[in-house]
């Protein structure tokens, strides 16, 4: 009865064992691929690290300017403070501009003194194109001078079209905007535009050097998994020539039995 039961027993045993281990093998097989796919989608993860020219526009200023009115005392003290523009030194050479600029900053010049005639605002003074070439400058490679004052003088044509509406504005009103808080608002925009960049910028490239890290690590584990897998289907080989032995030895024993 004993000698019976124990090729049973053992039939089921080798028969649990077999799919448990398919199982466990199939499930590195998938986890292997897996691993494998996404570690080298990721490998080479990269950010974009350029710097896109910032545009800032007067209809920016403008809408800003409209949506502060509950704040008229900020609005009254900002329009009573000279601005940094009128604050600085008069550079050393104003006429110390490129001959490839000065048409372009005629022009620049021109717009701003319309729009403070037709706003009734003092007109910019002798020095204020040599700055307005100085900040345009500042960028460097960022934003070639060339660039800035191409969207500068845009810029300065959409705030003279909008002096008749500012002239009928009181003075306090926090609509009212002067030539000069526009000149620090363009600039300031494009400062502020380019650092933002520059912080997202560090912020992709520290992405993409996790990514890669993570794929390393998923490309490893893709390894191990498949090396458990290989190693699974030879225990399972192993297996399956152990549970062969056995019943060759339980059909043999009987008859080596029967003999004696």
């Amino acid at each position: 009865m004993k000698n019976a039961m124990l090729p049973s027993l053992e039939r089921k045993f080798f028969t649990i064992t077999k799919y448990v281990m398919m199982f466990a093998a199939i499930l590195a097989l998938i986890f292997a691929i897996g691993a494998a796919i996404f570690g080298l989608v990721n490998l080479n993860a990269t950010a974009d690290t350029a710097v896109k020219e910032p545009k800032p526009s007067y209809g920016v200023l403008k809408d800003a300017k409209s949506k502060r009115k509950h704040d008229v005392e900020n609005a009254r003290k900002a329009a009573v403070q000279p601005s940094p523009e009128a604050q600085e030194a008069p550079p050393q050479n104003p006429d110390n501009i490129p001959l490839e600029f000065m048409e372009q900053m005629t022009r620049i010049e021109i717009s701003l003194k319309t729009f403070a005639r037709n706003a009734n605002q003092l007109e910019p003074s002798n020095n204020t194109r040599a700055k307005i070439y100085k900040r345009a400058t500042s960028f460097g490679s960022l934003m070639p001078t060339k660039d800035v004052l191409d969207v500068l003088e845009a810029e300065v044509k959409n705030l003279e079209a909008d002096a008749a509406r500012i002239r009928n504005l009181a003075r306090d009103d926090p609509e009212y905007i002067t030539w000069a808080e526009f000149l620090t608002f363009f600039y300031t925009a494009i400062a502020d535009d380019i650092a933002r960049q520059k912080k997202e910028i560090a912020a992709a490239t520290l992405r993409a050097s996790e990514r890669r890290l993570l794929a390393m690590t998923s490309l490893y584990a893709a390894g191990i998994s498949f090396g458990a897998f290989i190693g699974l289907m030879i225990y399972l080989a192993i297996l399956g020539i152990e549970k062969n032995s056995y019943l060759i030895l339980s059909i043999l024993q009987p008859r080596e039995e029967t003999n004696a």
